[in-house]
């Protein structure tokens, strides 16, 4: 390895597979480590540039900013995807992609007027049975699973009808 093409050569192909695992990898982790995929290339590159272009220090300078910059960008980002597992019980990044389209009010606040009624007293709220029998409890992706806290849960029964629920724990 002693000229500049084998250097972009290698650069090239990370590149190459650290865009691969961030397009086609679901668990956050490995779309991370995709991404430091592409950071190394990137450094490669510097670094190569630098050394065959005059030995100047910039292609350095640059190397060492990116990789302070891919640390913090993993402290960051592992700190998202902890927070989402802790939220979600999953770090796959299409739940997390279906949950904020479809389970987030705007400004982030509850509009009242749409999910609680006001004029509804509690004299007025009564017990209504049937003779429904209760099925399964799934999630958004329709894998059955235990009642999670902070997780929209669908509740189906035999009748075919489906209870929508967000337990807030």
């Amino acid at each position: 390895m002693h000229n500049l093409e084998s250097y972009l050569f290698i650069s090239a192909m990370l590149f190459c597979l650290g865009v691969f695992g961030v397009m086609t990898r679901r668990n956050a982790i490995a779309v991370l480590m995709g991404v430091e995929l592409i950071l190394n290339a990137a450094n490669i590159n510097f670094v190569a540039f630098s050394k065959f272009n005059g030995m100047n220090l910039d292609g350095h300078i640059f190397g060492l900013l990116v990789i302070v910059l891919a640390a913090a960008e993993a402290a960051v980002a592992l700190a998202i995807v902890i927070n989402m597992y802790n939220n979600m019980s999953s770090i796959n990044v299409d739940d997390a992609a279906w949950s904020t389209a479809n389970w987030t009010a705007a400004n982030w606040e509850i509009d009242t007027q749409h999910y609680f009624s006001n004029n509804c007293p509690p004299s007025a709220i009564q017990e209504h049975t049937t003779n429904k029998k209760f099925l399964k409890v799934t999630d958004i992706l329709g894998r059955k699973v235990n009642e999670n806290q902070n997780t929209p849960l669908f509740y189906i029964y035999d009748d075919g009808s489906v209870e929508k629920k967000y337990l807030i724990h």
